[in-house]
């Protein structure tokens, strides 16, 4: 659409926000029907990123994310993890 994906700090214009939210069956819900959609912890993480401005190289201890919050990304795959599936589907597919 040519608008940017977050506005830091507001919701009602992050287009990001609005797509995730559409009903999955809507024509602009993202991630599309086809794909792994996301969970209801990732869109209050997603969420609560952009109410507060949308930080970059931040800590959540340093934004004081609250209890909510943490509980959510506590539920996060850690990158290593998802690094060894990748490896591991790669591998499977080379077999």
């Amino acid at each position: 659409s040519g608008d940017p994906a977050v506005t830091p700090g507001d919701l009602d214009h992050s287009s990001l926000h609005y797509v995730i939210h559409l009903p999955v069956d809507d024509d602009e819900h993202m991630p599309p029907e086809d794909k792994e959609q996301l969970e209801q912890h990732e869109i209050a993480i997603l969420d609560w990123w952009i109410r507060v401005g949308a930080p970059v190289g931040k800590p959540m201890s340093a934004l004081e994310a609250p209890a909510k919050i943490l509980e959510a990304a506590a539920k996060l795959v850690p990158p290593a993890e998802l690094q060894a599936r990748a490896d591991a589907k790669a591998e499977d597919f080379r077999e």
